[in-house]
């Protein structure tokens, strides 16, 4: 169980990555959207310690076995909804900035759709 846990968040948190590169490397021309994208990168890494601490708040020991399986759930969740928060930012992004973009392109669905390709999203 605890291998199949280790697996899915390595997989996911790859996914995660790649999904970060690709959404930098398509916008990179407006450096104040990258800026905050990879302020936004930072903020998540601190967000899902903090959410970790208040839903796990006491020591590890003290959950007994079941400790890693609630790490993991509230990991997997956690960055399930940090993407789909992603997607709707790249999308709200793309309606608010069209005026500002010098290639409008790289907020075609076709470009979005790519980058999120393999992440599932509701």
């Amino acid at each position: 169980m605890y291998s199949y846990q280790a697996k899915t968040m390595v997989s996911l948190n790859k996914r995660y990555d790649l999904l970060c590169k690709r959404i930098v490397e398509n916008f990179k021309e407006d450096k104040l959207f990258v800026e905050a994208f990879k302020n936004d990168i930072e903020a998540f890494k601190v967000y899902i310690e903090t959410q970790n601490a208040v839903a796990l708040p006491r020591n590890p020991q003290e959950y007994g076995f079941m400790y890693y399986n609630m790490k993991w759930e509230n990991d997997y969740r956690l960055t399930v909804l940090q993407i789909e928060n992603t997607y709707k930012n790249i999308v709200a992004y793309c309606d608010f900035n069209s005026a500002f973009l010098k290639d409008s392109s790289v907020c075609s669905q076709e470009r979005i759709s790519k980058m999120f390709k393999g992440l599932k999203l509701k």
